[in-house]
């Protein structure tokens, strides 16, 4: 699915994601840039900023356009996600549930389109 098919298949209001801001090393690798706080990868304390995106729910995505990361990141609030980083060359594999930020933090549904280069 496209990732504007994605969005307008969902109510903006109910697609969430997990609370990561992504960049894009020289190579086209995502990393976490930024762990929002109080966000699920945040409550999970396993994410870590420098890790790199590898896989979301055994679809690899390492070193693919950030719209497909982004597509596969975001979701309805309550869905489980699978998300498999890479530290210091070992995969490291987190549970999470895609929840909704509060007006208070950024929004994780703009946060997984928000990757910067």
């Amino acid at each position: 699915m496209s990732p504007s098919s994605f969005r307008s298949a969902f109510d903006p209001d109910e697609v969430c994601g997990i609370g990561l801001v992504f960049k894009a090393d020289q190579t086209g690798a995502l990393f976490v840039s930024t762990v929002v706080p109080l966000g699920p990868a945040h409550l999970s304390g396993q994410v870590r900023q420098g890790d790199i995106l590898y896989e979301v729910d055994g679809v690899n995505l390492y070193r693919q356009p950030a719209s497909a990361c982004a597509s596969r990141l975001m979701g309805l609030r309550g869905t489980h996600i699978t998300v498999c980083f890479l530290r210091d060359g070992q995969p490291l594999e987190v549970h999470l549930v895609r929840e909704r930020i509060d007006s208070q933090r950024p929004c994780p549904t703009r946060l997984h389109l928000a990757i910067h280069r």
